[in-house]
């Protein structure tokens, strides 16, 4: 049995620690990228508002969805921050 919830509420103390981490908002424009394959990704949001789609860009220039996000989404995180990125993220 699981002591703690996946989704347990944060102390806060917790709460100061993650905002310590937090360098700012962002807010893109409907239509914009938020990140492109290919390119290096190191940055990592949550997103606050609106959605967002992570895309592939196939061999044959077809585009694959792969997921949507929606607001609480964290978004960027990869195995290795400095890697190009596997998706796009718009």
């Amino acid at each position: 049995m699981r002591d703690d919830a996946l989704c347990a509420p944060v102390s806060d103390d917790e709460i100061a620690v993650i905002e310590d981490f937090k360098s700012g908002h962002r807010q893109l424009p409907a239509g914009a990228d938020l990140s492109a394959q290919d390119e290096a990704c190191d940055e990592l949001y949550t997103l606050l508002d609106g959605w967002v789609y992570l895309y592939q860009i196939l061999e044959d220039g077809g585009r694959q969805i792969l997921d949507f996000a929606l607001p609480g989404a964290f978004l960027g995180f990869q195995p290795e921050l400095s890697a190009p990125a596997s998706h796009s993220a718009h």
